[in-house]
């Protein structure tokens, strides 16, 4: 009896993020398979065990990196448990590619607090590699961009010595909302925000996957890079706009895949990083990226700026209530169907001289995503879509959204015009026309137009 309530007292819940990613990732059978890979190419005067051990002296200072998930006697579900002795993480020098392959599909012992491991990568004529694999139930992908900057601090000598904040203090802090007289209030926001999501529905897309509660198994993905002098007009928009850039980049990707849909009302979500909202909680690593619903409804017939005044005025109520947000507990799916990801890597917590070469994607529940990076020389598009769906998708949106933040991001900014009727086959676009129907035009080559294992179609379905 003693051994129980010692495992009770020394045990605590998931967070409402933890719970709603366990669904995301296909419930507790998935949860040892459930890893965030982070990838660096390092220097090649690194070694191995400095390496270890400056990987150790940056993961010894997060708790959440310490503990074990597993069940507790007397409650239902999964619970994050506090370990008595640190279980220390594996670490391994790989000189094999196939043993690379393998390091990363390796399930973690999370029951027994094996929440990561890292492995030191040779490779002949090419830089070496540092992999770490994370729990995704533990780390994040902000949290996993932070991690690779502080390492590299670590590794040259460098570490910082402010205080950590632990996600422990996170989910403490959360609980404690919940009793606050503004509670009320947030929650009677998201009652009425979500009244009616009986009649939400995701948008429409070619080679939708049957079984659209199963997480992808595979993802394509396509990427393509926004440079600094593009950039910074963007940023001058948002700010004229008085509007974060996070909203115009997402109000851009909402327009887009409303256009291709014909203007129809739907459901879409928006996985936000609260992190990037408290200044205390920035360098903490967990699970902070909550999958926000979205209401998606405007007009062919209306200016970009009247749909970027309406997502800023919804982004800042969501964010506001953002803590209130039933996450966990939404009966609707529909919104799990296409997002949205927006990563800060300008942070000096990012910074280092190695090269960040793989993060994780967007949200597992998602069929199509758009994940963006800001970065110090520009910004970095890159567009996930469930293998089901075709290659090609994924490279016409990403080409297409290049080509709208060039458009609505020029001097001649169509701000005035109706979405409808802005001209998108210039410039970058040339090879693409946007109608509700999303033609593609390439009158150089039709195998240009053959991506992937799936040939893009010279003309999509009507969709309704």
């Amino acid at each position: 009896m003693s051994a129980v309530i010692e495992d009770v007292a020394a045990s605590s819940p998931l967070s409402p993020e933890q719970r709603a990613l366990l669904e995301y990732l296909g419930g507790e059978e998935r949860v040892r398979h459930a890893i965030h890979v982070l990838r660096v190419d390092v220097d090649d005067n690194v070694t191995p065990e400095r390496l270890r051990v400056a990987v150790a002296q940056v993961l010894q200072d997060h708790g959440i990196l310490s503990a074990a998930i597993r069940h507790v006697p007397g409650y239902r579900g999964l619970r994050i448990h506090n370990m008595n002795e640190r279980t220390p993480g594996t670490w391994l020098v790989i000189e094999d590619d196939d043993d690379s392959a393998k390091f990363r599909r390796m399930p973690l012992d999370v029951g027994n607090g094996a929440l990561w491991r890292g492995a030191f990568v040779r490779r002949n004529g090419a830089r070496p590699v540092l992999y770490l694999a994370v729990s995704a139930l533990v780390a994040d992908r902000g949290s996993l961009a932070d991690l690779s900057g502080r390492i590299a601090s670590a590794y040259a000598g460098q570490a910082g010595e402010e205080e950590v904040f632990q996600y422990e203090q996170y989910t403490e802090w959360r609980r404690e909302l919940n009793a606050d007289d503004a509670a009320a209030v947030e929650r009677r926001y998201w009652q009425r925000y979500l009244n009616d999501t009986d009649a939400w529905t995701a948008p429409r897309l070619v080679y939708r996957r049957s079984g659209a509660s199963e997480p992808a198994s595979e993802r394509f993905c396509a990427v393509d890079r926004i440079d600094a002098a593009l950039m910074a007009r963007a940023v001058e928009v948002a700010t004229a706009a008085g509007v974060r850039l996070e909203v115009l980049l997402q109000t851009v990707w909402w327009v887009l895949l409303a256009r291709l849909t014909g203007f129809n009302r739907y459901a879409a979500g928006w996985q936000h990083d609260c992190r990037s909202d408290y200044d205390v909680m920035r360098g903490a690593v967990g699970v902070f990226d909550k999958v926000l619903p979205l209401v998606i409804d405007g007009g062919g017939d209306e200016p970009f700026a009247a749909w970027l005044a309406r997502m800023a005025a919804c982004a800042s109520a969501h964010i506001e209530a953002q803590e209130h947000c039933p996450i966990d507990a939404l009966t609707s799916t529909a919104h799990l169907a296409i997002g949205f990801s927006y990563c800060d890597r300008t942070s000096p917590l990012c910074a280092t001289s190695w090269r960040v070469v793989e993060l994780p994607g967007p949200m597992p529940c998602f069929e199509l995503a758009l994940q963006i990076d800001a970065l110090g020389d520009g910004v970095e598009l890159a567009v996930y879509a469930d293998a089901s769906l075709g290659r090609a998708l994924t490279v016409y949106c990403r080409s297409t959204l290049h080509c709208c933040m060039a458009r609505w991001s020029s001097r001649t900014a169509p701000f005035r015009n109706c979405l409808g009727s802005v001209n998108l086959s210039g410039g970058p676009c040339r090879l693409i026309g946007m109608g509700q129907t999303s033609t593609l035009v390439n009158r150089e080559s039709h195998s240009a137009s053959r991506i992937g294992r799936k040939r893009l179609p010279m003309r999509w379905p009507s969709w309704p």
